[in-house]
C-alpha cells in the first residue's frame, strides 16, 4: 500500500515575522521547478493540481510564479526501508525568509481525521542536511497514518525546502503491493531527507541568464506561468491504491478511501486542492 494524500484546506492561523534566511545565500540565478517523468526509480503517475493559493503563498511569504508537483510510484512493492513512493507539491518565484517558509509549514498544522483513517503528524520536526542539498533548507517529521482500511498503520517522513526561489513538500513512503493487514515498517526521517533531496536535484532547473528575484521567463516557453502546465480542477486529488497501473501518467482510480495530509493549516470543515485553503 502506498500512502495516498488528499490535501487539506483550512485557514493559516500563524504570521510570519523576521526575515531568517536559515543561512541560505542568493546565488544570483533564477530557478523553476518541474515535474520529469521519472525520479530516480519512480515514474510520474498523477499531477497535483492548485496545491497553494495566492493567499497561502503570501503567507508564507513567497511571491509566487508558478507550481508543479506529483505523485510518483514505483513499479512495485518495496523492501522496508526503501523509496516506493512520494507526493511533491512545490511552488516557484521569490521566497523572502526560506527558513521562515518551512517552519510555519510545519508548525501550521497538527493532524485532521477523515472517514477511513486519521493523519497526524507525530514527534518533533527535524533540521536535516542530507548530502545534496545545496544553498537551500530543509526540515523534517514524520507523518503517521491508522487505519485507512482496518488494521493498517504506517508513518512516513513529511520533508519540506525552502531557497530564495523555491518551496516544496515531499512525502516519501513505501509501495507495500496493497498489503494492509499488519503495521507495515515506515521509513525513517534520514531515508525521507535523503530521498527529498534527490526529488529538489530533479525538479530544480535553472533559468539561463535569469537574476533570482526578477520576472522570469520560463524554459520552452515564452512569459510567466501561473500553473504545472496540467491540470487546474479543484478538489481531492485521487491517487492511487493496491496495484500499480505502469500505463503512464493520469488518473488511477480504487474504491479505497482518500487520506488526508496534514498540511500547515487544518480546518475542519472539509477538504480542497489546496494546501492551504
Amino acid at each position: 500500500m502506498l500512502v495516498a494524500v488528499a490535501v487539506v484546506g483550512g485557514g493559516l492561523f500563524l504570521t510570519l515575522g523576521g526575515d531568517d534566511d536559515g543561512g541560505v545565500s542568493d546565488d544570483g540565478k533564477k530557478y523553476v521547478l518541474t515535474a520529469p517523468e521519472t525520479i530516480a526509480d519512480l515514474s510520474f503517475m498523477v499531477e497535483i493540481p492548485e496545491a497553494f493559493s495566492e493567499s497561502d503563498a503570501s503567507d508564507l511569504g513567497v511571491e509566487r510564479e508558478g507550481e508543479a508537483g506529483g505523485m510518483y510510484r514505483s513499479a512495485g512493492p518495496t523492501e522496508p526501508g526503501v523509496v516506493g513512493g512520494i507526493q511533491y507539491a512545490g511552488m516557484y518565484g521569490t521566497v523572502d525568509a526560506p527558513e521562515e517558509a518551512v517552519d510555519l509549514f510545519f508548525s501550521s498544522g497538527a493532524g485532521t481525521f477523515t472517514e477511513g483513517g486519521t493523519t497526524q503528524l507525530t514527534g518533533s520536526v527535524e533540521s536535516v542536511s542530507p548530502e545534496g542539498l545545496d544553498n537551500a533548507v530543509m526540515k523534517c517529521q514524520l507523518l503517521e497514518v491508522v487505519e485507512p482500511v482496518p488494521g493498517y498503520t504506517s508513518t512516513a517522513p513529511l520533508c519540506a525546502w525552502a531557497d530564495f526561489d523555491t518551496f516544496a513538500f515531499v512525502l516519501v513512503d513505501r509501495n507495500t503491493g496493497g498489503e494492509s493487514d499488519q503495521v507495515e515498517e515506515g521509513l525513517s526521517i534520514d531515508a525521507g531527507a535523503d530521498f527529498a533531496a534527490q526529488v529538489r536535484e530533479a525538479v530544480l532547473q535553472e533559468v539561463p541568464g535569469g537574476d533570482s528575484g526578477g520576472e522570469r521567463q520560463l524554459p520552452g516557453g515564452e512569459g510567466d506561468s501561473g500553473d504545472s502546465g496540467g491540470s487546474s480542477d479543484d478538489g481531492v486529488v485521487e491517487l492511487p491504491w493496491g496495484e500499480n497501473d505502469s500505463g503512464g501518467s493520469g488518473s488511477y482510480e480504487e474504491e479505497l478511501p482518500d487520506i488526508e495530509i496534514p498540511g500547515p493549516s487544518l480546518d475542519q470543515g472539509g477538504a480542497s486542492g489546496e494546501v492551504f485553503g
